[in-house]
């Protein structure tokens, strides 16, 4: 099924499509002041819960905003009720211009376009809502600087909402480390330093006795040659 939003008529439209060919066939419509339905007239945007159990639709005229029980198998709509921007507690729907439903279908979000407001409803599953809170733009004149947070939205600005799921990272192809599987152990190669023995003191104390009894031998031989000497020249005196 395909639904469409009829802004001048005041009407939602409904289309069977054809799966194989593409083709549209009216199944149906409904409109805004017969059979008990209000809140359609300027209907401008709608949303389809993700289990397309509901549809919610934004009149700005009317600043309000309608929802409707859809029939799965048929695809008609049976109008639930309505919030009115100013009526029953509820505010900042001015102008209202965008719905949306969370992906868990927990929460409804409209913008207030004349308000720069962003208006949080809480969701039963029967698709009845409850106001929970609203998100204001102060001082500014341009709506469409208002940024919201919000689970799965990404875009900013109040003249549409788009929702964007969480990106999912497949890890499937990615190789985890085995803890079975030991990597090798490189070991350094250990390096030894030449060991220097010190001589030991015993052959220290050889040497220099064998040193002293060489320079004193050799002090003998040069007082006993420096005698003879003058010897030898007393006698070629004489």
């Amino acid at each position: 099924y395909l639904y469409a939003a009829a802004k001048s008529g005041n009407r939602l439209t409904i289309f069977l499509r054809d799966s194989n060919t593409g083709a549209l066939s009216l199944a149906g419509y409904i409109s805004s002041d017969q059979f008990t339905v209000n809140g359609l007239a300027g209907v401008s945007n709608i949303f389809i819960t993700s289990d397309g159990s509901h549809i919610y639709a934004a009149s700005p005229s009317e600043n309000t905003m309608t929802v409707f029980r859809r029939n799965i198998h048929t695809g008609l709509l049976q109008f639930l009720g309505s919030v009115t921007d100013e009526v029953s507690n509820v505010h900042d729907l001015g102008s209202i211009s965008s719905v949306v439903v969370s992906p868990d279908g927990q929460n409804v979000y409209a913008t207030g376009k004349s308000d720069d407001a962003v208006v949080t409803f809480r969701r039963r599953s029967n698709g009845i809502i409850g106001l929970q809170g609203v998100i204001r733009q102060p001082d500014e004149d341009n709506p469409q600087t208002l940024i919201v947070k919000a689970p799965y939205m990404r875009r900013p600005g109040t003249y549409g909402l788009n929702w964007y799921p969480e990106p999912k990272i497949d890890t499937s192809n990615l190789s985890t480390p085995n803890p079975s599987i030991k990597e090798p152990s490189i070991k350094e190669p250990s390096i030894e330093e030449p060991s220097i023995e010190p001589p030991s003191v015993g052959a220290s104390q050889v040497t220099v006795r064998t040193l002293g009894l060489a320079a004193l031998a050799g002090l003998l031989v040069l007082l006993i040659t420096v005698r003879l000497l003058g010897t030898i020249n007393k006698r070629s005196k004489d």
